[in-house]
């Protein structure tokens, strides 16, 4: 029963996270009025901090299965998330690839891709995907410092340099540099780490890593923000290591009240709630189609479609969204969780 409450309320997370990135996206890519006087829904791009904490959590869950029922635990463990992601992923890119001219494979396909300003995010959305590959490869390393409270204090601090350091590196370079660079000081894997972090250590129940982690993250963010480029301080430019910690904070505040509140809401409504965990299934399927469907918009002519509220798009767009993933998960994702089931088959 426990069991079940975990996964019901990750899903409904994901649900909540998916929801409030494509509400912003459409907004952003809106040119129509607010009728209750919204300027957009850009809160809705924390949605994407929310699945990452929600996948510190049910990745540690999935390290505890494989640990419990391979020998080789964790060939058993990449294989499943290998599969889960990848091959939506990189089908994803090759379309943009193609559909771009078949211009700098590297920047599409490279491991590394995800580590730099000028191809983190060349495929659409894929800043996100390549932090969580990175999320689970960096797994051993966090499986082996969180041993020890010292080493999980480091870890935070020495994230905390390593995005500085980047921002350091990239002082006074030209106009474009600059832009790419203020987006990656938000978006790279060092700065983001925090919530994959929180939400391995809500998993495992240790609020003390958490605090160590916490702690020593925001204070060496906030130490190297004032000392090197004190003019941003209440910006994430140069560097938003401690404002992600605040974010984390928030974040995990809502977390912990959807985890409390579940079975409330199941009462209140268990098919309703049923309905929302199915579609936060088929997240990473949303993520990528989400783009076409907001692209398909402006396809539409007529007076009326030119007249409709933006919060009225914004609903059609999570509407066909939700729908089409639906309808397309058995193809994008179910079919590659099966192979990577046989896969595991042959794994001791």
């Amino acid at each position: 029963m426990a069991k079940n409450k975990r996964l019901g309320y990750l899903d409904l997370l994901r649900f909540i996270a998916i929801s409030g990135v494509i509400a912003a996206h459409t907004s952003l890519a809106s040119h129509r009025e607010s009728i209750l006087g919204l300027q957009d829904f850009t809160l809705g791009r924390f949605g994407v901090q929310l699945f990452f904490l929600v996948s510190g959590t049910t990745v540690w869950i999935s390290l505890k299965s494989c640990q419990k029922n391979f020998s080789k635990s964790w060939l058993a463990f990449f294989t499943k998330r290998m599969f889960r992601i990848v091959p939506l992923f990189f089908f994803f890119s090759l379309c943009i690839y193609a559909f771009r001219g078949f211009i700098d494979p590297g920047r599409y396909f490279s491991p590394l891709a995800g580590l730099f300003p000028d191809s983190i995010n060349i495929v659409p959305g894929g800043w996100s995907i390549w932090n969580e590959i990175y999320f689970y490869f960096s797994l051993p390393v966090y499986v082996i410092m969180r041993r020890n409270r010292a080493h999980v204090a480091f870890l935070g601090a020495l994230l905390a340099t390593v995005t500085y350091c980047i921002a350091i590196s990239h002082t006074g370079s030209s106009a474009l540099v600059q832009t790419q660079q203020s987006d990656f000081d938000y978006l790279n894997v060092f700065s983001q780490f925090i919530f994959f972090q929180i939400g391995i250590e809500i998993a495992a129940r240790n609020k003390t890593n958490l605090i160590y982690f916490f702690c020593a993250f925001t204070g060496a963010s906030l130490t190297f923000k004032v000392f090197f480029f004190r003019d941003f301080l209440l910006t994430p430019d140069f560097g938003s290591g401690y404002i992600n910690a605040g974010i984390a904070l928030i974040l995990t505040g809502a977390y912990l009240m959807v985890a409390k509140a579940y079975d409330d809401l199941c009462r209140w409504n268990k098919s309703v709630i049923a309905y929302l965990e199915r579609i936060g299934r088929s997240t990473y399927t949303m993520y990528v189609i989400h783009f076409g469907v907001i692209s398909f918009i402006p396809l539409l002519n007529g007076q009326l479609v030119d007249q409709i509220p933006l919060e009225l798009e914004v609903a059609f767009v999570l509407i066909c969204t939700y729908y089409l993933s639906i309808l397309i998960q058995p193809i994008t994702e179910s079919v590659w969780v099966s192979v990577g089931n046989k896969f595991l088959q042959r794994v001791p």
